[in-house]
């Protein structure tokens, strides 16, 4: 079969190109490995509102308006705005409705059609899967953190990934709750509700082991919390901060096989969306005026990627920081006169914006500048 387009991976930015090429009259096949959309789920499934307007689906459980953090010392920080900053989606439910608008517009999703090869033959791709060979002019490996397509372009790994362990828990909480500490140095855990009487519990890890540090998550969520009893449990890899490059002859690559996600939060579906669409916009160009797919590297260094680097900046200065720095940040951060712009750090995708201004009106925070002109090196 032959398709102009053939998308590999029918996560979150796989399926909204699919859309967005479908629906400008392009016929365009989705590849995905699993049986069903949107599972295995690998995602906490906390979004913030901008995710939902790109994505236009909103299977919505609950919305929030802040977070409580807890630091090493067992002290607490309630982060608490007047508007919404994120929501707890299905994601599951997400992941389908996007298959559902893609395939409304006409894009042909294939389930259970793993990939075992991608070749260049005569100006095209040659894919072969599980259920046959797929022909296409433009490939889009939208397949994840182990992306067999970037494997296949010969496009290096991440540089640096981030180890995930999330359970499925019997534990009742109102809001979200987000761990600090050297058990998970560099990253964070967290308790997110989800349906009622349930929540999200889980750690990440840049460096380390990551089921040692679920163990000690678990420990404080029990002390603080209360009982949390696991249902079950699931482990992934976060790829963050990029790569070398993003386009290859005939194709490129979207999402978390980009290495895309937020190095901060983790959070992927933002810039997974977005990447998707300005690879929209370069395979359009390039099967319509003959513009090569590298205009796609362009439009992410202009758009994309300096929010991408903000990140691991950020993350670099956090990982940089002792049990003693984040109590003192806690101190700070706790003093009534910064309520208001505390409350505006909910931001996630664009975060300098607030932090900045938080500098301003706590000069004490100067002090933290050495090590994040550290980190920007």
């Amino acid at each position: 079969m032959h398709y102009p387009v053939v998308v590999v991976g029918a996560g979150p930015a796989g399926l909204f190109l699919a859309r967005l090429l479908a629906a400008d009259g392009l016929d365009v096949a989705v590849l995905e490995e699993h049986a069903s959309v949107g599972k295995p789920e690998h995602c906490t499934g906390l979004f913030s509102p901008r995710v939902l307007r790109l994505a236009g689906v909103s299977p919505v459980i609950k919305g929030f308006t802040g977070a409580v953090f807890h630091g090493p010392d067992g002290k607490t920080l309630t982060i608490q705005g007047r508007e919404i900053k994120a929501y707890v989606v299905d994601r599951v439910r997400f992941d389908r409705e996007l298959a559902g608008l893609a395939a409304k517009e006409g894009a042909h999703i294939h389930l259970e059609t793993g990939v075992r090869e991608a070749r260049r033959e005569g100006g095209e791709w040659v894919i072969s899967t599980e259920k046959g060979e797929f022909r296409a002019d433009i490939l889009i490996g939208a397949d994840g953190a182990g992306s067999a397509v970037r494997r296949m372009a010969s496009i290096p790994c991440p540089a640096k990934t981030i180890s995930t362990v999330q359970a499925e828990a019997s534990l009742h909480v109102d809001d979200v709750h987000v761990f600090l500490g050297s058990f998970a140095r560099g990253f964070f855990g967290w308790a997110v509700p989800h349906h009622e009487g349930m929540a999200k519990v889980g750690v990440g890890v840049p460096n380390g082991n990551a089921l040692t540090a679920f163990d000690a998550l678990l420990k404080r969520i029990r002390d603080e919390l209360g009982d949390a009893r696991i249902l079950s449990i699931r482990t992934w890899t976060i790829p963050v901060g990029g790569l070398e490059r993003y386009s290859f002859p005939g194709g490129c690559l979207v999402g978390d096989a980009a290495a895309l996600a937020k190095a901060t939060t983790g959070g992927g579906v933002f810039t997974a969306l977005r990447s998707a669409q300005l690879a929209a916009d370069a395979v359009k160009g390039c099967l319509r005026n003959g513009k090569r797919m590298v205009r796609y590297d362009a439009l992410l260094k202009r758009e994309l990627l300096p929010h991408v680097r903000t990140h691991m900046r950020l993350h670099s200065l956090y990982s940089g920081l002792t049990e003693r720095d984040i109590s003192y940040l806690f101190s700070l951060l706790s003093k009534e006169e910064n309520a208001d712009v505390v409350a505006s750090l909910g931001d996630v995708d664009f975060p300098l914006r607030s932090i900045f201004t938080l500098i301003r009106r706590e000069p004490r925070l100067i002090g933290f500048l050495p090590k994040l002109v550290k980190a920007v090196r």
